[in-house]
């Protein structure tokens, strides 16, 4: 008998700290209180109330996921359209179906079809639309050989697996996010002949959210910004996901996120948001070194420019206006060595978007990059994670893009455009 739950929980978060006023620095993450670790996670006691640091906590547990990803729990993704809240939450059993007919197909007995059965228990997320708008390919999970498994499979612990101790950090919980502000108006009480029951209907439907799975520890240990409470998230059930509600300023980017904050895969976390031709262009970063413009920095992105500085060993926010051009004095060998500046390799991004083959209905390729850089910035300080080489390299994209846009303009000092 799963556990009764009037409505689906909703998260909350605390804003982050403030920004400093110096360069670069950022703000500094909330602590993560050990005792709401150890409430989700009691099993791995010794680890979480060891004198380890958060950040290698975080190491020691991120999620390591191998070859045939499209496989791994981690990349189940669903959105729902104008979805309704309501009490109950969809327990999914999977039922086999098929086998051997007849004797000359014993051969084939291990194609089996998955088929689920939905039966009510509580908390639920429903829609009144299934269609899978604006999802990318890779959020959906397909046909892999033999099995046609659903996108939104249950999850049920092996024999083995319950008998490990600590747990795997599987999935526990599916968040559902959704970008309407004020969550605390979702739910309204419904009353009827005089007495007020326990079901309760959105005074409106979402009109877009995404389901995410997530494990329960590696989300408290990776979201700084969540509310000192306890418990944070509803206790796991047997063979069922609880399903929790948290507002997000951004959908976009947050399903990537949520997947960096499960592997601190860095790498793959910019692969998704960032084309791969421009990843080609800028790479290697480290040599990005600032150029000595007259502009003001800050009025291109939130951070100054000199933060992409701290990329390159000795150049600093003092450095002289010959040590920041595009060729740079070996002290060592006496020689003089070409380094690539941001407004170089800007330029550089500018020509090739022009030569790419897209029409006129498609979105700049720089632009949207550069809003998905910004959805993820947002989402990032949202939860108040912080991570110093996350940020470098997000504020590094960031800088170099939005100059590539001028490029692309051709934008004059005084607004006006170079024939």
């Amino acid at each position: 008998m799963p556990a009764v739950y009037t409505a689906p929980q909703v998260i909350t978060l605390l804003p982050s700290n403030p920004w400093p006023n110096h360069p670069h620095a950022y703000p500094k993450e909330r602590e993560i209180n050990r005792e709401i670790l150890l409430d989700v996670a009691p099993d791995r006691e010794a680890l979480l109330m060891s004198n380890k640091s958060v950040e290698e906590l975080r190491q020691i547990l991120k999620i390591r996921v191998g070859p045939g990803v499209a496989n791994h729990w981690l990349y189940r993704c669903r959105r729902r359209v104008n979805a309704t809240l309501r009490d109950g939450n969809a327990r999914l059993s999977t039922l086999l179906r098929g086998g051997p007919t007849t004797a000359n197909d014993s051969n084939h007995s291990k194609k089996e079809v998955h088929v689920l059965r939905r039966v009510l228990s509580t908390s639920s997320v429903s829609a009144s639309s299934n269609l899978m708008l604006g999802m990318d390919d890779h959020y959906l999970r397909r046909s892999q050989g033999d099995q046609d498994i659903d996108v939104w499979g249950t999850v049920t612990l092996s024999t083995a697996e319950k008998l490990i101790s600590p747990r795997p950090l599987g999935p526990t919980h599916i968040l559902t996010i959704h970008s309407n502000p004020g969550p605390s108006r979702v739910f309204q009480p419904v009353t009827g002949g005089g007495r007020r029951t326990l079901r309760r209907k959105l005074s409106a439907p979402l009109s877009n959210v995404v389901e995410v799975p997530v494990n329960d520890l590696l989300f408290v240990l990776n979201i700084p910004n969540l509310a000192r409470s306890t418990p944070i998230l509803p206790p796991r059930l047997h063979k069922e996901l609880p399903r929790v509600l948290m507002y997000v300023p951004h959908l976009e980017t947050f399903p990537e996120l949520v997947v960096y904050l499960h592997t601190l895969n860095q790498a793959e976390l910019f692969r998704a948001l960032v084309p791969e031709w421009v990843r080609d262009v800028m790479y290697p970063l480290s040599d990005l070194v600032p150029a000595n413009t007259g502009s003001n920095p800050t009025n291109i992105v939130k951070m100054p420019l000199q933060l992409l500085g701290m990329l390159i060993p000795g150049s600093g926010s003092n450095s002289s206006v010959e040590s920041l051009g595009s060729t740079c004095h070996d002290a060592s060998s006496g020689s003089f060595e070409y380094r690539r500046t941001v407004k170089s390799v800007a330029e550089e991004i500018a020509d090739a978007a022009r030569g790419l083959d897209v029409t006129e209905s498609d979105p700049d390729p720089i632009l949207h990059t550069v809003a998905m850089l910004d959805a993820l910035r947002d989402n990032l300080e949202y939860i108040g994670h912080f991570s110093k080489t996350l940020w470098n390299e997000l504020d590094v994209y960031l800088e170099v893009l939005v100059r590539a846009v001028s490029c692309q303009a051709k934008i004059r000092g005084d607004g006006g455009f170079e024939e």
